[in-house]
């Protein structure tokens, strides 16, 4: 009768912790995408704000910017450790816009007026180093201010 119950017990607790254990890993699949957002006009040289939200936690961020249109998979940027989230996955950053990125023969090229940019914010947690990331939707774009001469 003891080892019924010890047995069933033991069932009992391995089922718990299977059922647990799908929970878990369920939860990391079931969690919201995480969201950037800025205002839209990104000004090289300048400091820009951007919100990021529903990160799983605490962690840091780096930011990186690519032009869409001329590069696809050839082109580099660097990339900015701009500061981290709190514990419900939310910052508010001040990140400087690059004046150019590095095209596919290695040189540094100036953003051009009015183009779209790939703004990727990276996220790394504590511990285990889990990686989550996010773009910016819809895609900012580079406003250049020319200042006029006075005639």
């Amino acid at each position: 009768m003891r080892k019924t119950r010890r047995y069933l017990l033991f069932l009992l607790a391995a089922l718990a912790i299977a059922v647990l254990g799908v929970a878990t890993a369920s939860s990391a699949e079931d969690r919201p995408r995480p969201v950037v957002h800025t205002d839209g006009h990104l000004r090289p040289g300048h400091f820009e704000t951007i919100w990021v939200n529903r990160f799983p936690g605490r962690g840091k961020l780096n930011v990186s910017f690519l032009p869409t249109a001329i590069c696809e998979l050839e082109c580099a940027s660097y990339d900015r450790r701009v500061g981290s989230t709190n514990k419900h996955g939310r910052a508010k950053l001040r990140v400087r816009v690059p004046q150019t990125f590095i095209n596919e023969d290695g040189k540094h090229v100036p953003f051009r007026n009015h183009e779209r940019i790939e703004l990727e914010v990276e996220w790394t947690g504590p511990g285990k180093g889990e990686i989550v990331g996010a773009e910016a939707e819809p895609e900012p774009v580079i406003i250049r201010t020319h200042k006029k001469a006075n005639a």
